[in-house]
This record gives structure tokens, sequence and C-alpha cells, in this order.
């Protein structure tokens, strides 16, 4: 029994882990100085310098900023790669701002344009696998992370339940909510 819940709690521990949080996000030094790259590569995008808003976004890059931040620049490099009418560029991209920000409808929706620029199937077909596979891939990390989480925490009550009454209907419990997790 206590096997059972030691070899349940150290990959739920593991797991909840936190990762450490970023200090100076973009958004802080911007309210501050408004000549951050960030701002410096919006006001060259605007007048239509796409190359020097480039510069300023992938100069942001080796900075370091939070998922959301990089979702942002990404999604700004494929904009700006889109301008210059450089799909693959852009697709490439808009591809890493989804990753970073799985529900960026902006993102979704640009990457398809760039895709139908480039001459390329969309990425999401409309039939079944494509909303599954959306759908799977629409959580962030820290999301997937709790989800796991508790579908371990259901395994664990099942382990439980079959350990303490023992039965078909606990036994079934602990399968099921094994293959959930």
């Amino acid at each position: 029994m206590l096997r059972v819940l030691f070899l349940l709690c150290v990959p739920i521990a593991l797991l909840s882990a936190r990762p450490a949080s970023v200090e100076g996000t973009v958004g802080a030094v911007a309210a501050v100085d408004p000549a951050t790259p960030f701002e410096l590569g919006v006001r060259a995008y605007r007048a239509g310098r796409y190359r020097e808003a480039e510069a300023h976004w992938r100069e942001l890059l080796a900075r370091p900023l939070s998922r959301v931040e990089r979702a942002r620049v990404a999604f700004d490099l494929g904009n700006a790669a889109y301008r210059q009418e450089r799909p693959l560029d852009a697709i490439g991209w808009y591809t890493v701002a989804l990753s970073l920000e799985p529900r960026h409808r902006a993102a979704r929706h640009n990457l398809e344009r760039a895709r139908a620029q480039a001459g390329l199937d969309p990425a999401d077909r409309g039939d079944l696998s494509s909303t599954l596979r959306r759908v799977l891939t629409a959580w962030t990390v820290e999301e997937a992370r709790e989800i796991l989480l508790a579908a371990l925490a259901l395994f664990g009550l099942a382990l439980f339940g079959e350990a303490l009454r023992g039965g078909a209907g606990w036994r079934r419990a602990a399968w099921a909510t094994f293959v959930l997790a």
C-alpha cells in the first residue's frame, strides 16, 4: 500500500514543480521606456520598414521573455515576413507563435493565409482528424501538466479504492483512469 502511494506521489511532485518566473518582461520595460526594441519594431512596422522591424524583434528574442511575450514577438515576425512576401518564413513564425500560445486566433488565421499564399494545403482541413488534433494540441504546457495531475490523482484514488475495498468495479475504475492519464 505504501509503495503504491509512494509511486504515485513522486511523479505528481515532479510534475507539479513550476519553472522560475522570468523577471523584466517586455510590457514592464515598454511602460517605462518607449524606445525598447519591441516599440521600435512596432514603429518601423507601421511605417512600412519591415526589415527594420524584424531586426528589432529578433533582437528581443535573445532576451529573457515570458511564453506570452515570445508568442507575441513570433507573431509580429510572421506578420513582417508576410508583408515582405516571404510566406514560408511567415508560416514558420506563426507556427512558433501557436506552439507557445495554442489558442492565438490571429496567428491561426494568419497561418492559413500564409499557407494559401505559399500554395500549401490548409493546416486545418476542417475534418474530424484536424479538429481532434487542434483540440488535443490547444493546451499550453501548464494546462497539460494540470490535466495530467488531475488524471493521476483520479488514478491514485481508483488504486486506493481498489486496494481498500477491491472488487471488479474498482479494478475497472483503475484501468479507466490509467487510460485517461
